[in-house]
């Protein structure tokens, strides 16, 4: 495929072949240029001399010298600037810290090609990339170097902060992810428990996704998933938090919100991903379920459950609509026809 990453040209750093076949064949047929293969460590280095990829992929298990310090002398090479991303098996999860101090930039597992599609494009533009199974190993070994360092240092500490934020961000739409939203949830149900105020959750399910997928292909169906994360991003409050908690569902907590306000804000999502109109695909529509605290349920995990509910019911009566948890949803609903 032409014109898709023309920018990027990435080099592969595996000891198998067939991982480094499949990671090739990955790349290419999503458009990036894959510019060498190289099988060691002394290979890799030649090649990236020669070839000058901006990126390089390198399997954590590599052996020689090993993937750290191959990842530190490719970034080191003159004259050439050199994004890191590290791979690992299931099996090898463990040793992905040992890439923090290299200066790689992402961290994915093996098997999951959209994710490695995901981390090449992101070092190429500056981001970087951190797979929730990777998310563990890699904060441990950086909080063993602040540790050790027992030194405030600017980077270190800006190195913290990007991965921890990298941890609870979805890798597709930029928006937080499903633990973070469980999390959060129960910071906030607390707060407003404290003083005594509403908190609103609203779960939101893309309506015919599977028909999306197979009509137009997964690529589109991404496509409509990030154009979806824009629009949360664009509707609601910086006070609200608007997470992916699964494939095509989203989840959003809206502080001191009462039913009346929730609604308003869920029909606000709901025409707005009308207009969001995907290349290829149109239009696409939403079905909401609201849920407000302490009206319809007490606890984080029932607070969900209602939202679930009225989420359902909104699919069950047709799709494409707002539905409110309890008894007051005919009365707003009635009021914002």
């Amino acid at each position: 495929m032409s014109g898709q990453s023309p920018d990027v040209r990435v080099l592969l750093a595996d000891a198998d072949p067939v991982s480094l076949a499949v990671a090739a064949n990955v790349l290419e047929t999503a458009g990036v240029t894959v510019v060498g293969k190289a099988s060691d460590p002394a290979q890799a280095i030649e090649l990236a001399r020669t070839n000058h990829p901006t990126v390089v992929v390198i399997d954590v298990a590599l052996g020689g010298m090993g993937a750290p310090v191959t990842a530190k002398r490719l970034r080191e090479l003159p004259g050439q600037r050199i994004e890191v991303v590290a791979l690992a098996g299931f099996n090898e999860v463990n040793q992905l810290g040992d890439m923090v101090a290299s200066g790689t930039g992402a961290y994915v597992i093996k098997g999951k090609p959209a994710e490695l599609i995901a981390a090449v494009r992101a070092v190429s533009t500056g981001s970087g990339l951190l797979s929730a199974e990777a998310s563990r190993p890699v904060l441990d070994e950086i909080q063993n170097l602040y540790d050790r360092e027992r030194a405030r240092n600017g980077e270190l500490e800006q190195m913290v902060t990007q991965l921890q934020a990298l941890s609870v961000t979805d890798w597709l739409t930029g928006l937080k992810n499903h633990g973070y939203f469980f999390d959060r949830l129960s910071e906030e149900l607390e707060r407003s428990r404290r003083y005594d105020r509403p908190l609103a959750v609203i779960m939101a399910d893309l309506d015919d996704f599977k028909r999306i997928n197979d009509s137009y292909g997964h690529a589109a169906g991404d496509a409509v998933l990030r154009s979806i994360g824009e629009v949360f991003r664009k509707q609601l409050r910086e006070v609200d938090v608007a997470c992916r908690v699964g494939g095509e569902e989203f989840g959003v907590i809206m502080p001191e919100t009462d039913s009346e306000g929730a609604f308003q804000a869920a029909e606000r999502l709901r025409l707005a991903a009308h207009e969001a109109a995907v290349p290829g695909v149109g239009s696409v529509k939403l079905s909401l379920g609201v849920a407000v605290f302490p009206d319809d349920a007490g606890a984080r995990d029932e607070l969900v459950a209602e939202a679930d509910q009225a989420l359902y019911l909104a699919k069950h009566q047709g799709k494409d609509k707002v539905v409110l948890a309890g008894s007051r949803a005919d009365e707003i609903g009635r009021a914002h026809v």
